[in-house]
Order: C-alpha cells, then structure tokens, then sequence
C-alpha cells in the first residue's frame, strides 16, 4: 500500500500541473478506491466521471482506472468492457468529448 502510494506520488509529480491529461492502467489497487494511491491520483485528476461500479478483476476488484485532468468544457466517459480479450482484467475504455 505505501509503495503504491509512493508511485502514485513520483507519477502526480512527474506530470505537468495541468491537463488536458489521460491517466490510466492497472493500478494493483487492492483496497480498491479506499487505496491511498487511488484516493491521491482520483484528487489530482478530478474531472471524470463518477468510477463505473462494475469491477475489473475477477468480479470483485477496481484495479484498473482512468484519471482525467481537463479543460472547461471537455467531458470524458468511460466504459468497462465486459470480454477480456483473454486477459485477467477487463479493459477500461476512456471516452473525450472536447466540442
């Protein structure tokens, strides 16, 4: 948990201060969104919408997450996406909308 939250942190620091900006991948959250690292990355990148409530691995576990940091006025959705394409997870698809 502390080492996740450590690469969280370097990730947040690494990244220019504001968006337009897409975070995403597998997170190994295992406390889901009570993980310090998901809480610390949902606080930088405030601007998606509400996390879908369908689970990425094995039914039960958020591990893998989109971020958005974006300009007024862009909109981002996302989409869990239900075959795995013989992964262990399933994919998120990220959607912008910047008319």
């Amino acid at each position: 948990e502390g080492a996740r939250l450590r690469q969280a942190e370097a990730l947040i620091a690494a990244l220019p201060p504001d968006g337009p900006i897409v975070v995403g991948g597998d997170f190994n959250a295992w406390l889901g969104r009570n993980e310090p690292a998901w809480r610390a990355l949902a606080t930088r990148f405030p601007d998606g919408p509400p996390p879908p409530p369908q689970p990425t691995f094995r039914r039960r576990l958020f591990l893998d997450e989109l971020f958005f940091d974006l300009p007024q006025g862009w909109r981002a959705a996302r989409s869990i996406i239900d075959n795995r394409y013989g992964s262990d997870h399933h994919a998120v698809l990220g959607f912008l909308d910047f008319r």
